[in-house]
């Protein structure tokens, strides 16, 4: 999925989930509860990517 439509979906900005992805940010719950809805993933996936 390109980083405008996970933008979209989740109403963050695309820097915010270009920088989470690259590992410059750390996301906070809510984030994390937006990007897995938004993926259509159990939140714990993102556990498994991120830490």
């Amino acid at each position: 999925m390109s980083l405008a439509k996970l933008s979209e979906r989740t109403g963050l900005s695309t820097t915010h989930i270009n920088d989470v992805e690259n590992g410059l940010k750390e996301p906070g719950i809510r984030v994390l509860v937006l990007l897995a809805k938004a993926l259509k993933v159990p939140i714990t996936d993102l556990y498994k990517v991120i830490w």
